[in-house]
């Protein structure tokens, strides 16, 4: 999937099988920031790891919902939350980050750093 390709609203509801043995706040939190969150993942990391990234956000929310709840602003919570798993992703990475920000916006890979 190219940049132009990318399709955030392809998967953006929690599937119905799911939806009703989760609380019923979350699934209307995952259905109204899914899409940003994968916007926002995407723009940081690519398509090959933004779904995954934001999949782990969701989990990691739906864990610890009841805390979550009681945070005084969930909104900052959970971007907050998205920030970190897309930083600690990037971390992660082999390929440094100015690598990937030349990538990013339209750049090509020096020919001794491309994947063979």
């Amino acid at each position: 999937m190219t940049d132009a390709e990318f399709d955030p609203s392809g998967e953006q509801a929690v599937s119905s099988e799911l939806a009703g043995v989760m609380p019923v706040e979350y699934v209307a939190f995952h259905s109204q920031n899914h899409v940003a969150y994968l916007k926002y993942a995407h723009l940081e990391l690519g398509p090959s790891a933004a779904q995954t990234v934001v999949e782990d956000v969701f989990t990691f929310l739906l864990e610890v919902w009841p805390d979550a709840l009681k945070e005084e602003n969930l909104q900052a919570f959970a971007w907050a939350q998205l920030r970190e798993h897309v930083e600690r992703h990037r971390t992660a990475q082999v390929m440094p980050t100015a690598l990937v920000d030349t990538v990013r916006y339209g750049g090509s890979l020096p020919a001794s750093t491309s994947p063979a």
